[in-house]
């Protein structure tokens, strides 16, 4: 980290408030105020939920984000979280299932803790419908409201290739499902991944899918299957599907793609510099130039990395 980043992310961290849990556990907003992200600066190492210190901590062990940077100097407007209140309502251990080591919370527990801690209304807006063209990928916005009037807004996105194959085609529900998750763990301030999130459920929990019975009219005739065995490769590679929009646009990222990184990036303190250069690093182009399949992952990546 050169001395010339580490001097802008002390600048870019002078406003932020800091909440103080513990001796070395921290709560520091992002420069919405919106969004708080979980600073440890333990001995065992520092580290930090925001998508900054994700993408950079790994790579560089000396790497301070601006809310590590906030959590070790004070910024003179630090507050102190006093002990927890016994009624305080807490995430039921039954929603808490382990997969290959690591804890993630299911989506009926968020809802209970959610409404245990008081929700006024949850509403989801579609933000990309999942159509042929864009290779049936749908994103959703979910907005939280709770009884004292506070606001959390996540994104959440859903394609046949990142779903179980039992809901492959309800992408629309499961991208709505994992952004009220992601919107639920916000209000919530729960760090577990919602187990809804992950690509196949058969992944963690080691089972293999049940293939889906086909019937009568779903199954092909051999005079069929061999007729399209014979077609022209080219043929077979000009109908195929451009994930994210049509061919006009050679599967550059949709409209709703751009829509929803900006969106991330904003509630998670990512300026447009440090996005562009997210994107050069892991895919080695600008963002505008993101193809549709890398805008989906790198979607997924900063939903991650809340």
């Amino acid at each position: 980290m050169t001395s010339i980043e580490l001097a802008k992310r002390q600048e870019k961290a002078l406003p932020l408030k800091v909440f103080q849990v513990t001796d070395d556990q921290f709560y520091v907003e992002n420069s919405t105020g919106k969004i708080c992200y979980k600073v440890n600066l333990s001995g065992h190492g520092k580290s930090c939920t925001c998508a900054d210190f994700t993408a950079n901590g790994k790579k560089d062990p000396e790497f301070l984000c601006k809310h590590l940077i906030a959590a070790t100097n004070g910024n003179g407007n630090q507050q102190k979280i006093g002990p927890v209140a016994k009624d305080t309502p807490k995430l039921d251990e039954r929603f808490i299932t382990k997969i290959k080591g690591k804890d993630f919370v299911k989506y009926p527990g968020l809802l209970d803790l959610g409404h245990k801690m008081g929700i006024s209304k949850i509403e989801v807006t579609p933000l990309q419908f999942p159509n042929k063209e864009n290779g049936r990928f749908a994103i959703c916005q979910a907005e939280v409201v709770s009884k004292t009037g506070e606001v959390f807004k996540d994104i959440g996105d859903a394609d046949p290739g990142n779903c179980d194959p039992l809901v492959a085609k309800h992408v629309l529900r499961m991208a709505s499902t994992r952004a009220i998750a992601r919107a639920l763990r916000s209000f919530t301030n729960i760090g577990m991944t919602c187990l809804e999130e992950i690509d196949d459920f058969d992944k963690g929990t080691g089972e293999k899918p049940s293939k889906p019975k086909r019937n009568a009219k779903q199954k092909k005739s051999t005079k069929e299957e061999k007729k399209e065995k014979s077609k022209p490769k080219d043929e077979s590679k000009a109908k195929e599907k451009v994930k994210g929009g049509s061919p006009e646009n050679n599967g550059t990222m949709s409209p709703a793609q751009q829509k929803a990184i900006q969106n991330l990036a904003k509630r998670r303190g990512i300026n447009d510099e440090e996005l562009n250069e997210m994107s050069r690093k892991q895919y080695s182009v600008p963002l505008k130039e993101l193809p549709s399949k890398d805008a989906s992952a790198f979607i997924r990546h900063l939903q991650q990395a809340a």
